[in-house]
């Protein structure tokens, strides 16, 4: 799971999160191959508790919405090969920065334990754009 330090840099497509054709939760986002651009999906399992969902392998992910409904935070924390790792993405509807939402994602990166000063701000990559802006959300910062 150890990401490498070129591509915890590199830019990150918007993305979004809808109903799949069995009423199941799906990631979905625009990646970039050497064939040219192909949507990636993931289906998400919603558990009972509200906001927390399990994907591939066992992986439970945590989706916190923050200051209402138009920024989130979304961490995941799992164990492998007897290594704890932790990564967490603040998102929003739009492109716009919002001070106090980078506010409390540095306090939460730090409430989870890692570094604030850590914290990745990758680029939007422009290549994978989409017409209908309005449903996608927007990578803000990572925390790995």
């Amino acid at each position: 799971m150890p990401i490498p330090a070129k591509k915890k840099t590199s830019q990150l497509p918007p993305f979004t999160f809808v109903r799949n054709d069995l009423s199941m939760l799906e990631f979905r986002m625009n990646i970039m191959k050497p064939i040219g651009c192909v949507q990636f999906k993931l289906s998400l399992d919603e558990l009972e508790e509200p906001g927390i969902f399990h994907a591939w392998s066992g992986h439970i992910i945590t989706i916190q919405f923050l200051l209402g409904e138009d920024l989130a935070i979304a961490y995941y924390q799992g164990t492998m090969d007897n290594t704890i790792y932790k990564m967490m993405m603040l998102m929003g509807r739009t492109p716009i920065e919002n001070p106090r939402s980078l506010e409390c994602f540095r306090e939460f990166v730090e409430n989870q334990g890692l570094n604030s000063s850590e914290i990745i701000n990758p680029a939007l990559d422009e290549r994978l754009a989409v017409t209908d802006m309005a449903s996608f959300l927007f990578p803000r910062c990572c925390a790995l």
